[in-house]
């Protein structure tokens, strides 16, 4: 989708993605599809029996449908969820079916070889280009279970020219380089072909395995016939089941746990590299269990067709081609076997044919690759009597002889003639010109084939001489043999396709100017003479509203959050005259229930009384009036004088007016609310902004006036000096010594037993304080006492002894300036001699002793510590960080990288941010908005991001940082937001937060306020700018070409960007500015990887993922090594024999040795170069050392992940489960909670959690139940039940007296109240949660109800705490659940309790990887999913060790496989290429829409023609120089079909449907196509007027379409077969006819219309890159160079050798059969496809409304289905709400037909009913 409604969920978009495998795993009984097991029995005993017919066939037909059956697929994107870095293997045998299957490749007349070769290249270059290495494997006895000759020919061919051009020697830069063909010996079905493929799995260990699933082999009868009646035999098994084999391959692969793609799905034309993933349901000990039975009964009823041995004798030498070695030996067979076998009937027959496909061989040889095109009309069928298709039989098997004998005796050659060996067209058309005459020669003349004929009959008759046998004669007289064969010959031309009419030539685009957007200007100066007929005068154009902003009330407009007000009627039933008296106590005399907050209101006002609502008298109703309306109270007074008891009081439910105003300024409270939480641990304060005012000054003013920060003093110590004189001085100094003197007694009396490293470390930190604030003196003295403490605490400690006491000298080293800083000091040196004492006693570290000053310390060596090794193994998270230095323009101490980036922005611009998580680089986006705001009141800044949930917490963020008044207007509003679920102050804000669909909405609007407002930009903040290269990537590539103004575009997980870089510079250059790339390298603070492997957790060593493979290099340079995890590898290395010379000086202490403070002060940069050449010197040993090092350094890992790989073979989610509590117990231990658990099912994730609940409750009761606690409680009760008769008196005298006590209580009273109240306070201790059984952090006290209730308060009093919710409950023990299927209350609710550090571990989906401030010190990975890419890894585990929050971040693999994590630490970023579709009918008409709103403003014009003039003229996707001239051409076509369609008039002004089409934009094409419908007269309201069901059945096809995928047809035919029935049609009903011929033909006027500029484009020879005759993969040319290049075809001269002229029937063919400079698609174009198969899931749940049905039948993933409902809903609104504003408007036209606005209204309500009856949790 392509609008706001893509923003609806877009923060669950990779989520969902990721989530659709993972719920289905949860889901009880996924893991039982098959479940027939007497029929699995009666298998077993099949395949052991000796009969070979099996019993009861309907129940072994039921197993093999359900098994067919169990396979689901999932769209993905190859390169971003698998990656390209390793092999892709691709099925040979499913590549031949795939091309095979083509129906435009003619196998009528025997076969079309190089045009499907030339298919298989296409799709293969066309994956080579995307970087991805690829291993064509084809298995040795495939092709011998093919029945038809043909297929076997067109096996081996394939088979044989891979092989040759893999083998080859040829260039790197020729595509096929990047591919490796292997044959296997065997097949699947046998142990043989089993082993062999196992054997290549190991050897280059593949991303994937591309293959198809249930389809049978070309030419063979599809799947969907009715069962048979006969017995079901071996022998009829795969035909009863076609394709059988290729799904057991699939569900064979799965038992091998290899990711299985469907070639089928296969999209490669654009740069992205889509395919639908085939993942079975069945469990691997279901498959492990029912796998081997299948395969053998398909090993017995396959039909192994006889093979013969080949007993050709080539000792001929490769004297011209292949292709002329095997005709030759072609014929030998051909001719030699039939007059050895004596069949003398059949040579009068064989002898002729035998010699016309000679003479066809011959021209295969000398004609060119045009000159061999044969048209239908010119080939007419020739006569039976010749007996064609046996011949061609025979050639067929003959052919595929000399292909093997050829590859025995010649394997290496390759000239690619091999994939062109014979011609059946060129054949026939040779064979009929011989029946129409006796002379050869006159065919030579008359010249059929527009080239020499001659040269090729003498090749013939050469090769003829050579190779007949003899009594054949010559060749001319076998072919005067076909004349007399079928002497009355008389042919029938063919009706012939009707070509393109011919039509002017355009002018040239290629170097057309597009500086002007005026339309008509643009379109007279591309292409001047193609202009179409003037029409009648068309009605004029009125915007539709919502271009103009301002949305209907009635409208369910997704893009504006109205506020909701309640309308309903409350009913208060009053028996009696006193109850009514008390009501009148409460009523005003407007007649509104006012209830004072003290008052107490009796329960029978319920009803009357809700929080936040206003309740109004309406009517009155007694036995003798009904439904007396009410105005006031007065008028009340007057009808109760006479009722009659009882009366019905009616009340009118509205929202109050404080509601309403609480609900208006909501986002200002939650963002005051958010001010703790999101600038928890930040270095920035609240600022407010004056205009005008620089940022230095209004710092000063806050300073003066702020107390600042605890923790983060506010004045330095020389702006001390320079505020007091020098008694204040010494005062401050004397009562600094007093606070330390204090400080000192304070630590002596904490308990040794209690928690004294914390007490030490708040002693250092007011140590700390001191010392910044001047008091120097106190400090040093208070440093003594440090060290000391510091001393005792690693006497405590058996592990790493010395941490204290060296971290206490390395702090106060860096906190006095050095060694020489503390020398300058009164008293310093006295320190020095103490910590150089401590280095070399008790640390045993003589060289930082030296360098402390102790001179003597260098004379002791044995047994010493290093001091770098210390610092790297022991201490590495206190590795140096960059200090950074003063910047006056931020609060905080900037790094240079960030200098420089506030540099760019000062200049005014563009610069692209790549940093990665945590390292600061989100700083610059609150500098633009500080800066613009500061400037003036009109300037605009807007933060862009890709999901709502990133906007909303921006948006409250920067209401947290700042704050500004406006003079003129102060109702006015700073910042804004828009997305599809909010609008808040969006045009008139100066910070406005936004989501792509939503920017491009404001930016393309045709009113004057929007266009006002692009005027306003200033700056655009393009955050996660990596989302280009996802699913909605062409709505970034738009933003990102039409933005005017400068921009920042922030990543942290770019990839390889080169191309991306180039192509923005490009853009900025056109803009007139420059981009400047600002790249940081390296994490402010470490990740430490670990494993925990069911029982314990390990440290995980990066070198693990280096696991050689045989022959593979082991790059190492590629990971992140940690400083321990580095030293670990350098020692490893250095006891090594090979390591010598420079792998010494790797050594620590040798590579270190130089550095000053060294000894003490390592920098985080320093361990970060060491590692870089440490990896660098690791590369440069041979395998044989890679192979030792890694097996040890990598042993602990290995064990660890073995243990788990074992456990998980028994089901994920019962592995996770299982161990949850125990991992985040031992975090807690190990204190590294917070954390967040990341996992790929929505289910999944409220299923971990509540396990973990179970468990930790379970010990809790455990406990409490040793403690007797139950007992206690039991007690405490009887004891109540004591003392409550006598304290009834007390209970009824606090009732009156509000809580008091009354004074006239006896002793015995007071002593009972004593002890009531005692047992209640001892009630509550024994019921509280103890915060060991909670995950809370340490130091957090556990979470009361109470505290939580105040927490959801926030959230309005819609959604209250609820301690019956499960989810609820969780939050007190400090777990958290966040995933988009969740309200938003209570994500927003975790969002801040975990920001606050009152929960310890999230459990949540990918929803909180993009951007969300959510600092946590671990990331867990639970559970694998193909979605887990390298960049979501990335994402996901940036969260941890966020910068200012902790010194080192955590990463724990939890129930993923060893060779997932090693793809995850050793992967590659994919590249952005672009997207395909930017550019579409829909922007094209919204540009077109805008140009007509500025056409005035001559500023605001050429604006948008220079952005229009970058859309055009710079895409990112730029295969071929041809890309940018295909831009301008199609640009062109669409404003002039535009035109056509009515939708603009001659000047390219807006009329008739235009509004309406772009307002559904985000549904192109079918929202032309609509338009298309609406202008054929009666053709809607005759829909409208019919079943509702062929309306649903109409919107399905145009909007929200879903392919029904190959597969999916022929499981719905198997089970159609065997009587197997859903509530689900699953395939959508066919288009009515009148409504398919309206489709049809707007589809073929735009299919002409295009067709013809291409056309004219190409004649014009403006295409001058690649020769049209060379195959796109080899780069082999197989026939004779063409002297007329390039190509005057717009079709693939390859394709045209199957008889395909100029007429394209579809859009399909036209994109998939086009020259190859050219790269169409489907989406460029407003079509429809009325035929093809589509998934009826949307008319299905309007039929039905089950959830099940559209899982289970439709195939639809849980975690998309409410999604794709919520889209299609939310459609249907849009065309009830446009059509009913059409006809309220009076502006005709088909739409506002009242037929037409009731049927639409009515599926739209129906649809809406069905839809929330599912609710939001499924």
């Amino acid at each position: 989708m392509d609008d706001g409604s893509s923003d609806s969920d877009a923060e669950s978009k990779a989520e969902d993605e990721s989530s659709d495998s993972g719920d289905q795993s949860c889901q009880s009984g996924a893991d039982d599809v098959v479940t027939d097991t007497a029929a699995m029995q009666e298998l077993a005993d099949a395949t052991c029996s000796k009969t070979r017919i099996l019993p009861q066939p309907e129940k072994l037909a039921s197993v093999l449908t359900k098994w067919h059956d169990s396979v689901r697929c999932i769209g993905i994107d190859i390169l971003s969820c698998l990656g390209s870095a390793a092999a892709t293997l691709i099925d040979g045998t499913a590549l031949f079916r795939q091309v095979g299957s083509d129906l435009l490749v003619d196998w009528m007349h025997g076969g079309q070889v190089l045009h499907a070769v030339y298919l298989a290249e296409k799709l293969l270059s066309h994956i080579v280009e995307k970087d991805v290495s690829v291993c064509l494997f084809f298995f040795e006895e495939d092709w011998t279970s093919l029945p038809l000759s043909l297929q076997r020919l067109l096996w081996l061919v394939l088979c044989d020219h891979f092989q040759r051009a893999s083998s080859s020697n040829r260039a790197d830069e020729v595509p096929v380089s990047r591919i490796r063909t292997v044959l296997l010996p065997g097949s699947f079905l046998n142990k043989q072909g089993r082993d062999s493929f196992e054997k290549l799995v190991l050897r280059c260990t593949p991303s994937c395995v591309i293959t198809d699933f249930g389809r049978p082999a070309p030419l063979t009868p599809h799947c969907g016939r009715e069962a048979s009646q006969e017995a079901l035999s071996f022998e009829t098994l795969e035909t009863e089941f076609p394709g059988l084999r290729s799904c057991l391959f699939v569900h064979w692969l799965h038992s091998l746990d290899l990711q299985v793609l469907d070639i089928e799905s296969l999209d490669v034309a654009g740069p992205r590299f889509i395919g639908n993933l085939l993942e079975p349901v069945l469990s691997p000990q279901r498959r492990a269990k029912m796998l081997p039975k299948l395969i053998s009964i398909l090993s017995k009823s396959t039909q192994e067709y006889a093979v013969w041995k080949t007993t050709l004798d080539d000792s001929s030498r490769m004297e011209t081609s292949i292709r002329l070695a095997s005709g030759r030996l072609a014929l030998k067979r051909l001719l030699g076997h039939a007059f050895e076998t004596g069949r003398e009937a059949s040579i009068p027959t064989l002898i002729p044919l035998s010699a016309a496909f000679t003479w066809s061989l011959a021209a295969l040889e000398v004609f060119t690759l045009d000159a061999r095109r044969v048209s239908d009309a010119d080939l007419p069928c020739l006569p039976d009597a010749l007996g064609v298709p046996r011949f061609l039989l025979q050639l067929h098997d003959a052919l595929s002889e000399a292909i093997l004998c050829i590859r025995q005796s010649h394997p290496d050659a390759f000239d690619g003639t091999s994939a062109d060996l014979f011609d059946g067209r060129v054949f026939h058309r040779l064979a009929w010109e011989c029946l129409q005459t006796d002379d050869v020669d006159a065919v030579c003349k008359r010249n059929p084939f527009s080239t020499d004929l001659s040269s090729a009959l003498e090749l013939a008759s050469r090769v003829w001489s050579d190779n007949a046998p003899d009594g054949t004669g010559s060749l001319m007289n076998a072919l005067h043999g076909l004349r007399g064969l079928a002497p009355a010959f008389q042919p029938e031309p063919r009706e012939s396709c009707k070509e393109s009419p011919e039509m002017g030539e355009l002018v040239s685009v290629a170097g057309a100017p597009l500086a002007r957007l005026a339309v008509a200007d643009l379109l007279q100066q591309v292409d001047g003479d193609g202009s179409l007929p003037d029409r009648s005068v068309l009605p004029a154009y009125q915007p539709h509203h919502y271009h103009a902003g301002t949305p209907l009330e009635v409208e369910p407009d997704a893009y504006q959050a109205a506020l909701a007000v309640l309308k309903s009627t409350r009913v208060l039933r009053l028996d009696a005259p006193t109850k009514m008296s008390i009501l009148l106590q409460f009523l005003t005399d407007d007649g509104v229930v006012r209830v004072h907050k003290d008052r107490k209101v009796p329960r029978w006002m319920y009803q009357v009384r809700t929080k936040f609502v206003e309740f109004r008298l309406q009517s009155f109703t007694d036995s003798s009036r009904s439904d007396e309306p009410l105005k006031d109270l007065a008028e009340l007074k007057v009808l109760l004088s006479a009722a009659q008891y009882p009366v019905t009081l009616n009340f009118n439910m509205a929202m109050s007016q404080a509601a309403v105003d609480r609900r208006g300024h909501q986002a200002a409270a939650k963002n005051q609310h958010f001010l703790e939480s999101l600038l928890e641990g930040s270095p920035v304060t609240r600022q407010t902004i004056v205009t005008g005012s620089s940022p230095d000054d209004a710092r000063r003013k806050e300073t003066a006036s702020s107390p600042g920060k605890k923790g983060s003093p506010q004045r330095s110590a020389d702006r001390v000096r320079q505020q007091t004189s020098a008694a204040q001085q010494d005062k401050l100094l004397k009562q600094k010594a007093e606070q330390v003197k204090q400080l000192i007694e304070d630590l002596k009396a904490t308990p040794q037993s209690g928690n004294r490293t914390k007490a030490v470390e708040s002693f250092a930190s007011s140590l700390r304080r001191c010392w910044e604030e001047g008091a120097k003196a106190p400090a040093l003295k208070g440093i003594k006492h440090w060290l000391k403490e510091s001393e005792g605490l690693d006497e405590k400690k058996a592990d790493g002894f010395g941490r204290q006491t060296f971290l206490t000298i390395q702090a106060v080293l860096r906190m006095c300036g050095g060694v020489d800083g503390l020398q300058r000091e009164d008293g310093g040196s006295e320190l020095l001699q103490a910590m150089a004492k401590l280095a070399d006693k008790h640390l045993g570290m003589p060289d930082l002793a030296a360098h402390l000053g102790r001179s003597k310390a260098k004379e002791r060596r044995k047994a010493s510590v290093c001091p770098f090794r210390f610092q790297l193994g022991v201490v590495p998270e206190h590795l140096a960080r960059p200090a950074g230095t003063h910047d006056p323009r931020l609060q905080f101490k900037p790094d240079a990288w960030q200098v420089r980036l506030l540099d760019v922005v000062d200049e005014r611009q563009s610069a692209l941010v790549l940093a990665p998580t945590a390292s600061g680089k989100t700083f610059i986006s609150f500098y633009i908005m500080e800066k613009t705001l500061r400037a003036d009141d009109a300037g605009l800044v807007v933060y862009i991001c890709p999901t709502k949930a990133l906007a909303n917490q921006v948006y409250a963020e920067i209401g947290a940082r700042y704050s500004k008044e406006f003079t003129n207007r102060p109702d006015r509003h700073f910042c804004g937001i828009f997305t599809r679920d909010q609008r808040d102050h969006a045009l008139d804000c100066q910070v406005l937060v936004t989501v792509p669909e939503c920017f491009l909405i404001y930016f393309l609007s045709p009113t004057q306020e929007c266009s006002n407002w692009v005027g306003r930009l200033q700056y655009a903040i393009v955050d996660e700018v990596h989302c280009l290269g996802e699913e909605n990537g062409r709505v970034w590539e738009q933003l990102l070409s039409l933005v005017p103004c400068p921009l920042v575009a922030l990543s942290a997980t770019l990839g390889k960007s080169d191309c991306f870089v180039s192509w923005l510079k490009s853009l900025e250059e056109h803009r007139g500015r420059q981009l400047h790339v600002v790249t940081h390298h390296g994490r402010f603070n470490d990740l430490q990887p670990w494993v925990f492997d069911g029982q314990d957790l390990h440290r995980l060593h990066p070198a693990f993922a280096l696991k050689p493979a045989s022959g593979d290099e082991v790059p190492c340079q590629g990971l992140t090594l940690i400083p321990e995890d580095c030293l670990q590898l350098c020692d490893t290395m250095l006891e090594s024999t090979a390591c010598k010379g420079e792998g010494k000086k790797l050594a620590p202490e040798v590579y270190f040795s130089s550095l000053p403070d060294g000894t003490w002060n390592l920098s985080m940069q320093n361990a970060r170069d060491w590692a870089t050449d440490v990896a660098k010197y690791f590369d440069s040993m041979t395998r044989e050392d890679h192979v030792r090092i890694i097996k040890e350094v990598g042993a602990v890992t290995l064990k660890a992940f073995n243990r788990a790989d074992q456990d998980l073979d028994g089901g994920e989610m019962a592995y996770l489960t299982g161990r949850i509590g125990t991992l985040v117990r031992q975090l807690r231990e190990s204190g590294m909670l917070p954390a967040i658990c990341f996992h790929n099912s929505r289910t999944g994730c409220e299923i971990l959690a509540e396990h973990l609940l179970r468990d930790v409750v379970s010990q809790e009761k455990e406990l409490k139940k040793k403690e007797k606690v139950p007992e206690k409680l039991e007690a405490i009760a009887r004891r109540f039940d004591e003392l409550k008769k006598g304290l009834q008196r007390v209970e009824k005298a606090l009732d009156k007296r509000d809580g008091k006590l009354p004074a006239d209580l006896t002793s015995q009273e007071l002593a009972s109240k004593k002890e009531w109240d005692s047992l209640v306070a001892e009630e509550e201790k024994l019921r509280e949660i103890r915060h060991e059984f909670t995950f809370m952090p340490s130091g957090q006290f556990v979470m009361t109800q109470e505290a939580l209730e105040e927490e959801f308060k926030v959230n309005g009093p819609y959604y209250p705490f609820d301690k019956a919710n499960q989810l609820h409950c969780l939050l007190l023990r400090g777990i958290g659940v966040h995933h988009a299927g969740l309200r938003s209350e209570y994500r927003k609710a975790v969002e801040r309790l975990f920001r606050t550090r009152k929960l310890g571990l999230v459990v949540s989906t990918s929803t909180l990887a993009l951007g969300i401030n959510m600092p946590s010190k671990t990331s867990i990975f639970a559970g694998d999913s193909i979605h887990l890419t390298q960049m979501q890894f990335l994402q996901e585990a940036g969260r941890a060790g966020r910068r200012g929050f902790d010194l080192r971040g955590h990463i724990v693999f939890f129930g993923l496989h060893s060779r997932k994590v090693q793809k995850l630490l050793r992967g590659e970023l994919p590249q952005l290429r672009g997207n395909v579709g930017v550019l579409n009918a829909s922007l094209a008409l919204r540009l077109a829409l805008k140009a007509q709103a500025v056409v005035s403003d001559k500023e605001q014009l050429a604006a948008a023609a220079a952005a229009t003039q970058r859309l055009l003229s710079l895409p990112l996707f730029c295969p071929s120089p041809i890309t940018k001239i295909q831009q301008n051409l199609i640009f062109c076509f669409y404003m002039q079909q535009l035109q056509h369609d009515q939708l603009l008039d001659q000047k390219f002004q807006g009329t008739g449907f235009a509004g309406f089409a772009a307002h559904i934009f985000w549904q192109d094409p079918g929202n032309f196509v609509m338009v298309a419908l609406l202008q054929e007269k009666g053709l809607l309201r005759d829909l409208c007027t019919g079943p509702r069901d062929a309306l649903m059945a109409v919107l399905c096809r145009l909007f929200c379409r879903l392919p029904l995928q190959p597969w999916m047809r022929r499981s719905m035919a198997l089970k159609h077969a065997r009587g197997l029935r859903s509530s689900s049609v699953v395939c959508l009903p066919t288009l009515p006819t009148r409504v398919q011929e309206a489709v049809q033909k707007h589809n073929d006027l735009i299919l002409q219309a295009v067709v013809h500029r291409l056309r004219c484009f190409i004649q014009r020879g403006a295409m001058d890159t690649v020769p049209h005759d060379r195959l796109p993969l080899t780069w082999a040319r197989p026939c004779s160079p063409s002297v007329r290049h390039p190509s005057p075809l717009l079709r693939s001269p390859f394709v045209a050798l199957s008889g395909h002229g100029e007429c394209f029937e579809s859009f399909e063919q036209l994109c998939s059969t086009v020259h190859e400079d050219f790269r169409l698609h489907r989406s460029m174009f407003p079509v429809v496809n009325p035929t093809g198969h589509l998934n009826a899931y949307l008319y299905d749940f309007y039929r039905h409304g089950q959830k099940n049905a559209l899982i289970q039948s439709n195939k639809i993933p849980k975690s998309f289905l409410y999604v794709l409902l919520e889209d299609f809903s939310f459609l249907l609104k849009a065309l009830a709400t446009a059509a009913k504003y059409r006809a309220d408007r009076c502006e005709g036209g088909e739409l506002a037909d009242v037929e037409v606005v009731s049927a639409l209204a009515a599926v739209s309500s129906e649809f809406e009913a069905s839809f929330r009856a599912l609710g939001r949790r499924m």
